[in-house]
């Protein structure tokens, strides 16, 4: 499934105070049938936590060990970690968004695996992949990316289906691409 999102939200008009992402210089529609557009659909927009947790920050995510994504102060576990078929899926697409971004001839954008987004103070994403355009400085992603991934395992549908799929687009993300390796649907 590939979303584009309008940009036109009141999370997205704030997120983007300091300047939107940067334009793409390639076209993912055009990457060979790895990421053809399907009609997005509308999902839950409300997530049911516990009464009482802990609120984390970045700083005491920096020093979990495993697999961890922060969502407002609260800890996600990544865990188990990813299956075979998931990797190479990842890597494929991967191979594809960087040789599109080669036959582009972009110096502005770079695709990404797996590299912490710190959104904020209490939010850190680690999506499968990220395409990110524009001046990029530092060991981690700060700024939103033009494009994100993520590729749907057991442990990880329901999050990446409906609350991945809002905080996305709440944050500014121009396109979410949701790749299901089981039924071969991207």
């Amino acid at each position: 499934m590939f979303v584009e999102f309008n940009s036109t939200s009141q999370m997205s008009k704030k997120r983007h105070e300091k300047g939107p992402p940067a334009p793409l210089c390639v076209d993912l529609y055009s990457v060979p049938s790895a990421l053809a557009p399907e009609e997005a659909k509308v999902y839950h927009k409300s997530m049911a936590l516990p009464r009482y947790i802990p609120h984390y920050k970045v700083e005491d995510y920096r020093t979990w060990e495993g697999d961890w994504e922060l969502w407002s102060g609260v800890a996600i576990s990544m865990s188990p970690s990813a299956k075979r078929r998931h990797q190479a899926v990842c890597g494929e697409l991967h191979y594809r968004i960087k040789k599109a971004l080669e036959a582009s001839g972009c110096q502005n954008c770079a695709v990404y695996y797996e590299l912490d987004w710190i959104v904020s103070e209490d939010t850190v994403l680690r999506p499968d992949l990220l395409l990110v355009c524009g001046e990029s400085t530092g060991d981690f992603i700060q700024e939103t990316p033009s494009l994100v991934v993520e590729v749907l395992s057991d442990s990880t549908r329901h999050r990446d289906l409906v609350y991945k799929k809002e905080m996305y687009e709440q944050l500014g993300v121009l396109f979410y691409l949701i790749v299901d390796p089981d039924d071969g649907q991207w």
